[in-house]
């Protein structure tokens, strides 16, 4: 009966030549193959984000893990669709052995450092969505996810944030807290040479009242 070998040793091609030529039945080769990390449950719904809200968590579900590997070594979080150069932020602090580095040119999240799934997860989900601006561009931005274990890429997960302005209230301050004598006869007077108007949103304002009470 034919001898079947089994070997997973890397071996030279002249190696397998040779040894392929001295033998009456073929010999097998068995290489172990990398298994990529698995990204999954990230939430399907869209994130609201109003102007003038907090930070808000881009993912609280996500499930990080890989089958043949205890670490990890990188991840990528981008913001991959309507990115808006001067608004859109990706905040992350770094933990865990695990370090981030954002690029705001390109909305790029880069995370670093050799560490276990789980903490890897658990940065993830720690990650926040920021938009300062207060008359932001109104679209759906979209932030996709990856992580590596240093060999292969895993699949790539995304969700989305819909970017909502909201009208901010004009505000009127430093008025003058002391009151306004006037008596018969007098000429007029300034009700306020101090107050300030302003509004965060609008650069314009379309009309003023004011009224006498008491």
């Amino acid at each position: 009966m034919d001898q079947v070998r089994i070997s997973n040793t890397t071996r030279s091609a002249d190696w397998i030549a040779t040894e392929y030529n001295n033998q009456n039945s073929p010999l097998f080769f068995v290489s172990q193959l990398n298994a990529e990390p698995v990204l999954q449950t990230i939430e399907g719904s869209t994130i609201t984000f109003n102007s003038g809200d907090s930070p808000k968590n881009i993912t609280s579900t996500i499930d990080v893990s890989d089958g043949d590997d205890v670490n990890l070594e990188s991840a990528e979080i981008s913001i991959s669709n309507n990115f808006a150069l001067t608004e859109d932020e990706l905040l992350f602090t770094d933990q865990l052995g695990i370090t981030g580095s954002y690029a705001s040119g390109t909305g790029v999240l880069t995370l670093t450092g050799t560490t276990t799934s789980a903490n890897y997860e658990t940065a993830i989900r720690s990650i926040t969505y920021r938009n300062a601006d207060t008359s932001p561009t109104e679209n759906t931005r979209t932030i996709s996810i990856t992580v590596s274990d240093g060999t292969d890429d895993s699949n790539t997960l995304t969700r989305n944030i819909n970017v909502v302005k909201v009208n901010n209230d004009p505000v009127l301050s430093n008025i003058e807290s002391s009151s306004l004598f006037f008596f018969s006869g007098s000429s007029a007077k300034q009700v306020s040479n101090t107050i300030e108007i302003s509004d965060i949103d609008d650069t314009n304002m379309e009309s003023a009242s004011l009224q006498i009470t008491g």
